[in-house]
């Protein structure tokens, strides 16, 4: 059984979020996990003063706020957010170049903390974001040059297995992604495209730009 939040932060998290469902849900998982509440009895009380407590004021810095608090997976999250919304583990184990454990770990453990979701089992998973918003927050706080860099290790990917944004993403609203993504790499348009090169945009690559 949970255990009762403190009034002040039930007052907090109320007041700050309007009463938005994933406002409301990130908040208070971003108070538990950072370690100002201990238990008493049936209940958490703060385990200090009110005021030392940095409480997000917008869903975005509370989305920001749990990503920090994830290293060293916070950069798979990041990476996988360059891919979209939606993304294979396949795709993105040819991206992050992490060893297989590793990278499977790291997932679990997003997992766990509940910011993506997981459609079968590696390697032929897919994952998803919870919210579109929780890959737009670690999509942001990707640095503009690491972006690149990861989408340059996509175009690889891409272009070695034009397969493969075919298996990262099983969607029928598909348009080329490749022109663009050659350009973000600073690449020149390939000629042809095979049918295998085009895929939703979920990843709104031109945001790099």
């Amino acid at each position: 059984m949970g255990r009762a939040l403190p009034d002040e932060i039930m007052e907090i998290i109320a007041s700050r979020t309007d009463g938005v469902p994933l406002f409301v849900e990130e908040l208070t998982k971003t108070i538990l996990e950072s370690g100002a509440l201990k238990e008493d009895g049936d209940r958490l009380v703060l385990d200090g003063p009110l005021s030392t407590i940095a409480i997000p004021t917008t869903l975005h810095d509370s989305l920001m706020a749990r990503l920090d608090r994830l290293q060293p997976i916070k950069e798979v999250a990041q990476t996988a957010a360059c891919i979209g919304r939606e993304f294979s583990h396949e795709l993105l184990a040819q991206v992050s170049h992490l060893p297989d454990t590793e990278l499977t770990t790291a997932l679990d453990g997003l997992i766990e903390a509940e910011l993506i979701y997981r459609r079968g089992l590696p390697p032929e998973a897919t994952y998803l974001f919870k919210h579109a918003l929780v890959r737009d927050a670690a999509y942001e706080s990707l640095l503009k040059e690491k972006r690149r860099a990861v989408h340059a290790r996509i175009l690889t990917a891409m272009e070695a297995d034009p397969d493969v944004p075919l298996k990262s993403s099983p969607c029928t609203l598909r348009k080329p992604i490749l022109p663009t993504v050659r350009s973000i790499c600073g690449k020149p348009p390939a000629k042809r495209h095979s049918h295998g090169q085009h895929l939703m945009n979920q990843s709104r690559i031109s945001d790099v730009l």
